[in-house]
């Protein structure tokens, strides 16, 4: 399942499932060093083994990341901290969850941000 989206000439996304070591360079930069939000252990969870990763890189670094699932291969994360919204969510339907977004500070906005969300919606639509 690795297939690379290129846009211009530097920036590509690549696709990926589960931890990889792009993953871990942007989340150690953005999560652990710039946000002090957990430690280098807590990097990568559960959801993470059954997630698509979307990876953005500029040249050969990578510069983002987001993660994808799908409540076909399980329950969402979302759905396991708020069990009152997955109440009001109707049955049988297909939901996908985009979590763990996140680019390096120099990348954010329309160079990092906006390919991560192209591929995302991209891979979540229905395919005919």
């Amino acid at each position: 399942m690795n297939r690379a989206l290129t846009i211009g000439r530097r920036i590509r996304v690549e696709a990926t499932r589960g931890p990889n070591d792009a993953t871990q360079r942007v989340r150690d930069e953005v999560y652990r060093l710039e946000k002090r939000y957990v430690t280098s252990d807590a990097l990568f969870d559960c959801y993470d083994l059954r997630a698509t990763i979307l990876n953005v890189f500029e040249g050969s670094e990578p510069v983002g990341t987001m993660r994808i699932t799908d409540n076909a291969d399980g329950q969402l994360e979302l759905f396991e901290m708020h069990p009152e919204l997955e109440a009001l969510a109707p049955s049988g339907c297909r939901y996908v969850e985009f979590s763990r977004l996140m680019v390096i500070r120099r990348c954010r906005g329309l160079r990092g941000t906006l390919p991560l969300f192209r591929e995302a919606i991209l891979r979540s639509l229905p395919r005919r």
